[in-house]
C-alpha cells in the first residue's frame, strides 16, 4: 500500500505548537478557537499537520513579501 502525503505528514503537540509560534497554553487554546487553527483529534488528544500550521501563519502574516507595512 502506498502512503499518500497526508499519511505521512507529521502532526505535531499542541507543546509543540506551543514551542513553534512562542504563545502560552492559553492562547494556543484562544487561536484555535477564535482564530480558526484546526487541529486533528486523534482519541483523546489534538495534533495540528505540519502544514496547517504553515497555512495558519501565512493566513496571519501582516505586511507584505517586499516588508511594506500592512
Amino acid at each position: 500500500m502506498n502512503a499518500t502525503p497526508q499519511q505521512t505528514e507529521r502532526l505535531l503537540t499542541l507543546a509543540q505548537v506551543q514551542e513553534v509560534l512562542k504563545v502560552s497554553r492559553p492562547t494556543l487554546y484562544r487561536l484555535r478557537h477564535e482564530h480558526g487553527l484546526r487541529v486533528v483529534r486523534c482519541g483523546g488528544v489534538c495534533r495540528v499537520a505540519e502544514s496547517e500550521l504553515q497555512r495558519w501563519i501565512q493566513k496571519h502574516t501582516e505586511g507584505t513579501a517586499d516588508g511594506g507595512g500592512a
